[in-house]
């Protein structure tokens, strides 16, 4: 779905190591630069491959001037629907609404599009470009987000314990948290309602982590999670990394997966924060049923879905000193969702208009306008 042109590929890994010390105790490797020419005489980089009720198609012809057709099939091959037009600057676009040519709402879990274009420039023929992959999976179906969106998880680990002033500071930090989202009229907090103000805490034991998740799961549509962070693990650390929660196993047990390199989110949520090192390096959005990519609101709900958005770091955050919790951080957590919940402010404006000086922005996915009421 890129645009054709050259880009350099990166691999990056991430594995905990307790002699990278400065790095949270996880070790960082990235790969040599790879350099690529993506050429496809029909492309489609402007296009969100999930469908609500909806379906906006947007694609991209290496002819600008040319004749396209695109049809629309169920997953059994019927054919659906199908529109035709011409275009002048190569953009081909049309919008489903998401009934076949008798009216009849689809209810299948994908379509497959097929989109071709022929030039008007002398008569050459493109061939048919199918936006499809091995399996023959293009747009699935998603399951909606949970209403009422009302669920919030704000969840942490204890990792002041034994250090008195940085215990409070923390404390402090979490209880405004829990205010600002337990506001009347505002969410209701969901967990065990064992940290401060009803909210959860995380003990380094199977038993919570499961808990956790489980809440997670059944209970939530927006998460705040602040504790030990990578690209492929929350909550685990170089000395005990048996514990926490593993990206790989995530996916599945939130049933938001990809497969055949197409996004299957059944359990997506509004919104998410993972408060920890390194959380935007990896794919910890797609756990969460979010695109690794920003789609503005309006996009999500031209395609008949709820707005989302995650929220991440791409370094290493130092949260203590001395076993004190470190001001910035806190005023920054604080900031962010008082100005989120009581102004009219899309997510990453609210994030960027409360960072400390000399403190690094946070990374989003998804919305970066979403607002703070459903």
């Amino acid at each position: 779905m890129l645009s054709n042109g050259w880009y350099t590929i990166e691999g990056f890994a991430s594995y905990l190591d307790a002699s990278c010390n400065s790095a949270g105790g996880f070790c960082q490797h990235a790969s040599q630069p790879v350099v690529v020419n993506i050429s496809n005489p029909i492309g489609f980089p402007d296009m969100l491959g999930t469908l609500g009720t909806t379906l906006p198609i947007k694609a991209r012809s290496v002819e600008t001037m040319a004749e396209w057709t695109v049809s629309i099939y169920s997953a059994s091959n019927q054919l659906l629907r199908v529109y035709n037009g011409s275009t002048t600057n190569g953009v081909i676009e049309a919008f489903w609404d998401g009934k076949d040519t008798n009216g009849v709402q689809f209810t299948g879990p994908f379509v497959q599009l097929q989109v071709q274009a022929i030039s008007t420039l002398g008569g050459l023929a493109l061939p048919a470009v199918t936006m499809t992959n091995a399996a023959g999976l293009i747009v699935y179906v998603e399951i909606p987000i949970p209403d009422p969106e009302q669920g919030y998880m704000v969840s942490y680990q204890p990792l002041f314990e034994g250090f008195t002033q940085g215990e409070i500071d923390f404390q402090n930090m979490i209880t405004q948290v829990a205010q600002f989202v337990a506001s009347p009229g505002q969410y209701h907090l969901v967990g065990d309602g064992t940290g401060y103000s009803a909210t959860t805490q995380i003990e380094d034991t199977l038993d919570s982590w499961s808990a956790w998740k489980t809440s997670v799961r059944n209970d939530a549509a927006n998460v705040f999670y602040f504790g030990h962070g990578s690209p492929i693990s929350i909550g685990t650390s170089a000395n005990n990394p048996s514990q926490g929660v593993h990206l790989g196993n995530m996916m599945p047990f939130l049933e938001n997966i990809v497969t055949n390199g197409v996004f299957v989110f059944a359990r997506p949520y509004r919104f998410v924060f993972l408060d920890g090192c390194n959380t935007a390096k990896g794919t910890w959005c797609l756990a969460f049923g979010m695109v690794p990519f920003q789609v503005s609101a309006s996009q999500y709900v031209s395609h008949g879905l709820k707005p989302r958005a995650f929220m991440g770091w791409n370094d290493v955050k130092f949260v203590s000193f001395a076993g004190r919790f470190l001001a910035d951080h806190g005023n920054f957590v604080v900031n962010f969702f008082s100005r989120w919940s009581t102004q009219p402010l899309g997510v990453q404006d609210a994030a960027n208009q409360s960072l400390p000086v000399g403190f690094s922005a946070p990374v989003f996915f998804g919305s970066t306008d979403l607002v703070w009421q459903p």
